[in-house]
């Protein structure tokens, strides 16, 4: 299966780098899931119905993140950064790399204990992007740098 990355590179285009969403965003998911097991034997009254309906809801949202994860790409090529998340609704970011102004990293201390974090890209015109829960986010912004300045020298 074609991926969106793949079946939109330009001409001469290839891969450098690739990640995606992090595993700890299911962990939001396994909080409800465990909500829902607490209500279920803390309030016996009302909670076995209740804490069952949560516990749906948190395996439903469990498979919603763990699709997201799936099918979300956050790529650099020789040319552009290229995110795209979304299952049924999607939002894309292609900056050229000649038109990246910044792109920066951010980490919690349990992004740093976990490797995730966010990554910003602002693009020429002050158009600002930001996505959560990146796996090896530092790692990804160096490559993007490395790449903007490959491309900086090969223009001169």
């Amino acid at each position: 299966m074609a991926t969106f990355v793949s079946k939109n590179l330009m001409a001469d285009e290839n891969i450098v780098y690739a990640t995606k969403f992090h595993w700890v965003i299911l962990s939001n998911a396994f909080v409800v899931v465990l909500i829902g097991v607490i209500m279920m034997g803390a309030i016996p009254i009302w909670g076995n119905p209740a804490g069952i309906i949560v516990i749906i809801i948190g395996i439903l949202y469990g498979i919603y993140l763990y699709l997201l994860i799936k099918t979300s790409e956050f790529v650099i090529t020789n040319k552009r950064v290229i995110m795209k998340k979304g299952i049924i609704s999607t939002t894309t970011l292609e900056v050229l790399l000649s038109k990246a102004e910044s792109i920066s990293a951010y980490q919690t201390i349990r992004g740093k204990l976990f490797g995730y974090g966010n990554i910003s890209v602002i693009g020429s015109g002050g158009t600002k992007n930001v996505f959560n829960f990146i796996e090896k986010a530092f790692e990804f912004k160096k490559v993007v740098q490395d790449e903007i300045d490959r491309t900086q020298k090969s223009m001169k």
